[in-house]
């Protein structure tokens, strides 16, 4: 395998890096701090593989008429060399991607270390902001995938712009995002808990300019140049109301995601952004759990998945 050159980002594992933040009972990235409002901790290392299974279901249902692909949504036909995983999490996507390509390198980015040090030898991790400016170089990946990095990002046109350069011609840029908001199409959301912590979220990301805009992405890449666009939005249940099976499948792991899921995407943005106290948003967060759990709210979220390729000859 081609040797790492400087071509490649990176940042200096200092112990500042590992100086975790703790707050309202969860821990913190220290690296850029503030930058990420969700937890590093262990609760959210397991939500985050759940989730990373969640979308494994819906790739598998998309691409089971051309192949068995269970880790992208765009049409990857030949082997890979080069893949870059942003804001990789617990890199459980990353590793999943040198073993489907062993001859492939690649590199997974986030801001917290989080990651396994046992992991294939075509596989490393970086501790990076993706928002910095990059020191890859131009032309260097197949693919870059992007998976829920909405409500983080404040800047999409700097970062689809910097993928865009980063890409080889005819690479792809691989995205799913979701809008913070729920859903029901028979009115038992209006009033609800669930109604209120989203509108809570929305408020708060409005104020740091960390708004979850998945709908706006497909225009940033058509105006960057991307073209081959393919968009496709899926309804993800919360709670096992539905009686379609695939989606009452997916909606029991969306309500164990829930258990954790409301305190680790609001309690930082209540207390730091809004000012709420933990006693307040932990009476919000746990009515919300409850309400879940009795099956009485019917609500989804709307996953974006989206994907386009650099032209061959830019």
């Amino acid at each position: 395998m081609e040797e790492v050159g400087p071509q490649y980002s990176t940042a200096s594992l200092t112990s500042s890096v590992y100086a975790y933040r703790y707050e309202n009972g969860r821990r913190y990235h220290a690296f850029r701090d503030g930058v990420y409002n969700l937890p590093n901790d262990e609760t959210e290392q397991d939500r985050l593989d759940i989730y990373h299974h969640i979308i494994c279901m819906f790739h598998a249902r998309h691409n089971k008429s051309t192949d068995s692909n269970l880790l992208l949504f765009c049409p990857v036909t030949e082997n890979p060399q080069k893949i870059l995983d942003l804001g990789t999490g617990t890199g459980i996507w990353a590793i999943d991607a040198g073993e489907k390509w062993p001859s492939a390198e690649v590199i997974g980015t986030d801001l917290s270390p989080i990651q396994p040090r046992w992991v294939p030898p075509n596989v490393m991790f970086q501790v990076d902001d993706a928002e910095s400016e990059w020191t890859w170089g131009e032309e260097v990946f197949d693919i870059i995938h992007i998976r829920h990095l909405s409500g983080s990002i404040r800047d999409w046109d700097g970062l689809i712009k910097q993928c865009y350069r980063a890409l080889k011609p005819g690479g792809w840029l691989d995205l799913c995002e979701f809008p913070m908001e729920f859903y029901s199409d028979d009115k038992t959301l209006e009033g609800s808990e669930m109604d209120r912590w989203y509108k809570l979220v929305q408020k708060g990301t409005e104020k740091t300019d960390q708004r979850f805009t998945p709908s706006a992405l497909p225009t940033i890449m058509a105006t960057t140049g991307f073209t081959d666009l393919r968009i496709k939005l899926e309804k993800q249940p919360i709670g096992t109301w539905p009686k379609d099976p695939f989606q009452k499948k997916l909606g029991a792991y969306s309500q164990m995601l829930s258990e954790s899921g409301f305190e680790a995407l609001g309690i930082a943005i209540f207390t730091r952004v809004l000012g709420m106290s933990e006693e307040e948003c932990r009476k919000i967060i746990d009515d919300c759990v409850e309400e879940v759990r009795s099956g009485k709210v019917h609500s989804y979220i709307v996953q974006h998945f989206m994907c386009g390729r650099k032209p061959e000859e830019d």
